[in-house]
């Protein structure tokens, strides 16, 4: 196929980055490859140029989706100090050995003991999520 034609199935996009690798398989140089196919040196460029920024939003755009897509499946974390102050004959003083202490800022922390109401914690939570502490 000569390189200058373009089939009608063929898009310029298609036509140009078809181009583009040919080049850069060729061993030559822009300016010599450009010359010998005839091509003027400010079309090759527009082309590269053009094409590479269509490829970094595309690369952009996936990233965003799956980083969407991973922060929707993701469980976030939560820091879980434990405080030395506390003797541990008071943590297992409990009913069934278990406390939960949540420090959501210095002014804001929920202690749960053992035995809680996990619906009744969750729509604590909930609250508290919704407001600053």
């Amino acid at each position: 196929m000569n390189p200058t034609t373009i089939s009608p199935a063929q898009t310029k996009e298609q036509f140009w980055r078809q181009r583009l690798a040919e080049q850069a398989a060729s061993g030559l140089s822009i300016t010599r490859w450009c010359r010998k196919y005839r091509y003027a040196y400010s079309l090759y460029y527009y082309w590269k140029h053009t094409l590479a920024k269509r490829d970094e939003t595309i690369i952009a755009a996936t990233r965003a989706k799956a980083a969407d897509s991973r922060s929707e499946q993701c469980v976030p974390f939560a820091q879980v100090v434990i405080d030395p102050s506390i003797p541990p004959s008071a943590i297992h003083s409990t009913t069934n050995g278990t406390a939960i202490e949540i420090v959501l800022s210095a002014s804001c922390v929920v202690r749960v003991g053992a035995g809680f109401d996990a619906h009744d914690l969750t729509r604590v939570l909930d609250v508290l999520e919704a407001r600053t502490c």
